[in-house]
């Protein structure tokens, strides 16, 4: 199964960008707070845009029908 991770509230919105792809903002306050954008792409590829940074990694749906995108050795799920 996968590892279990404590769960706490985030704010998650859709839009389309300027060049037509969904694009998920993502934010929450959990202890500093994070704002970050999220692109998933078809291949299981996922572009992370995080303080002026772009992070090229991996996403998967799980057995619950979450998104889970791979950050380092940390997922976030939404």
């Amino acid at each position: 199964g996968q590892p279990s991770a404590p769960a706490f509230r985030c704010n998650v919105s859709a839009r389309t960008n300027a060049n037509g792809h969904r694009v998920w903002d993502i934010s929450h306050n959990q202890n500093n707070g994070a704002n970050f954008s999220v692109l998933l792409w078809d291949d299981n590829t996922a572009e992370v845009f995080f303080g002026g940074e772009r992070l090229t990694t991996t996403w998967f749906t799980d057995t619950d029908g979450d998104t889970r995108v791979e950050v380092g050795r940390s997922q976030f799920i939404f």
